[in-house]
């Protein structure tokens, strides 16, 4: 059944969807007064499971990457459950606490560290070694690469490489190579190698992150590239800036492309069948026409898009729509008419709700808003009222949304809302820094990041920061720098940033 709109008790057990496919599952084994904590269960089922194969399965225990083992559980607010999480049933604790827990996250964050730790535990024993060889290492090793030497530290986990001689000025790559064939293992001497960042395409490269399961994110900048073949490969996040891209082949386990300055118009995936979902960001181009290949999807995650066309959807096998800040839905009543069996809007702020409400959604189709105005949530609320499957989350006022729309850490305040709070005034308070200096010096610059920062690592020390809202901070950190047009020099704002952040 779906969790439906109640609160969730101690010993509710639930699956979760995850992001490339079958189901996860956790249970509430607290009652903190405004938070719950979760506790998640080691296995990926292939369908969603029963109660008894949840309490029969391991609790989590993260021992993947940089994690030491122990029982993963995390708070989030007090809420009824999301529709997409099913709910199993209620049993005694497997687990119960001795003390609270001080992680907070969202309900993203369990989900994710199963898929984590289930990759993990399917690598082979001499690379995790390998792995754990290095963790924590200042030593650095020569590499022979592109016809020179280069000291590179042996436990550095993302890379930038430049392989074109028109690379753009704020790039500053840790190797560059001077010849055309570029031999590849030459990496093999950097065993927690997880990101690549590629200035110039190689066609060498596929085969051989066919041989690094641990390099999970390709992030590729070429002007000239027309076709990809990333099939064999262990890629799970692929952002493209390839403007001549025609044709891109994922592998069956890529969870995100994000196509920046491209639109490719096939992407496809290797026999026997796609992925059951994949999220796809297409930042510069308003989606008129799916990609040939994502049609084919039956569960398809918009993010970060100008804007989408409900015509999009014609002739599509997609059931499963999910639009994450998306500038503008023009005719949003359309998709209610789409033959979708779910449709979901997610910080989707600007969409035309008029004539949406004045139509009666499919009785089966389960409607979902996390992060949506008050007024239009008043409005559907009304309107659709005794829907079945309605689901509003995330209501924000009309006057706090446009005071912090453009302020990355805006939905902190729904997972922690004083941490959320304290974060959106740590990132405007910097940013009013910034554009009343216009254009500050260096030294003036470090300090606002840098106290921009410290700021952050005070949330953290009292509420904790999880993996997602790290990776929120960062963006904001970017953000920061865009602003001040520092981003040609990102890469020593990047290592400036690691060196003070706690979290």
């Amino acid at each position: 059944m779906l969790a439906g709109m109640s609160i969730p008790k101690v010993g509710d057990v639930f699956a979760l969807p995850l992001r490339a496919g079958g189901f996860g599952a956790c249970q509430v084994i607290a009652d903190h007064g405004d938070t719950i904590e979760l506790m998640g269960f080691a296995p990926i089922f292939d369908a969603a499971p029963t109660l008894a194969q949840v309490l029969a399965s391991p609790p989590l225990e993260l021992t993947h990457h940089f994690h030491k083992g122990g029982i993963e559980r995390t708070r989030i607010t007090k809420a009824p459950m999301p529709s997409t999480h099913l709910a199993l049933g209620n049993a005694p604790p497997v687990y119960t606490p001795e003390q609270p827990g001080n992680s907070y996250s969202g309900l993203e964050y369990l989900g994710l560290q199963i898929a984590l730790q289930a990759r993990w535990d399917a690598l082979p024993a001499e690379i995790v070694t390998a792995f754990r060889a290095v963790q924590g290492s200042t030593q650095t090793r020569r590499i022979h690469f592109g016809g020179s030497d280069v000291d590179v530290r042996e436990s550095v986990t993302e890379l930038s490489i430049q392989l074109s001689a028109d690379a753009a000025d704020w790039v500053k790559p840790a190797l560059r190579s001077t010849q055309a064939d570029v031999d590849w293992r030459a990496l093999d001497a950097l065993p927690a190698l997880t990101k690549l960042e590629l200035h110039g395409w190689s066609d060498a490269l596929p085969a051989y992150l066919r041989s690094r399961p641990l390099i999970r994110t390709l992030r590729l900048y070429d002007d000239g590239v027309t076709e990809l073949d990333l099939s064999a490969s262990h890629l799970s996040d692929v952002f493209l800036s390839t403007p001549k891209l025609a044709q891109v082949t994922l592998a069956n386990g890529t969870e995100q492309l994000q196509c920046n300055s491209c639109a490719p118009q096939s992407v496809r995936f290797p026999a026997p069948a796609p992925p059951l979902r994949l999220t796809y960001y297409s930042t510069k181009h308003v989606i008129q026409k799916l990609p040939q290949g994502l049609s084919e999807l039956s569960t398809l995650r918009i993010v970060r898009t100008p804007g989408f066309e409900p015509a999009a959807l014609g002739g599509c096998e997609v059931r499963a729509l999910e639009l994450n800040e998306v500038s503008k839905v023009p005719r949003f009543e359309e998709l209610l008419d789409a033959k979708l069996s779910a449709l979901t809007l997610t910080d989707c702020f600007d969409f035309e709700v008029s004539k949406a409400a004045a139509r009666k959604p499919p009785a089966e189709l389960r409607l979902s808003f996390h992060g949506i105005r008050k007024s239009v949530a008043t409005i559907l609320k009304r309107a659709w009222k005794g829907h079945p499957h309605l689901e509003i989350r995330g209501i924000k006022g009309d006057a706090w949304l446009e005071a912090n729309i453009d302020n990355p850490f805006r939905n902190w305040i729904d997972t922690e809302r004083k941490k959320g709070e304290a974060a959106c005034k740590a990132y405007a308070a910097a940013l009013r820094k910034i554009t009343k200096l216009k254009a500050p010096k260096q030294a003036e610059l470090k300090a606002i990041l840098k106290g921009f920062v410290a700021a952050i690592n005070r949330l953290d020390k009292k509420y904790g920061i999880d993996t997602l809202e790290r990776e929120h901070t960062l963006d904001g950190f970017c953000l920061l720098l865009d602003k001040a047009g520092a981003a040609k020099h990102r890469e020593t704002w990047l290592q400036s940033f690691d060196q003070w952040r706690d979290f």
